[in-house]
């Protein structure tokens, strides 16, 4: 069996904290409800993480979301 890639590692951890995927206008990123907040998170194909209300206005949390779930290369 494979290793999970960084987007199936990322889409497990907020399955686990209670998030739903959502319908979303983009091709690059599935997006996910926020039980705690507003702000949607998007997860891309690499395994990017943003939190914002729309895609364009979101921020990128990747670096810090790798290290929390100690993923990827990130130290």
């Amino acid at each position: 069996m494979s290793k999970p890639t960084r987007q199936e590692q990322v889409v497990a951890a907020l399955a686990a904290r209670g998030c739903r995927e959502v319908a979303s206008g983009s091709r690059r990123y599935r997006k996910f409800s926020n039980p705690e907040g507003r702000l949607a998170l998007y997860v891309g194909q690499q395994g990017a993480v943003r939190v914002g209300r729309t895609v364009s206005d979101s921020v990128s949390v990747t670096d810090a979301w790798h290290r929390y779930l100690g993923i990827g290369g990130t130290k």
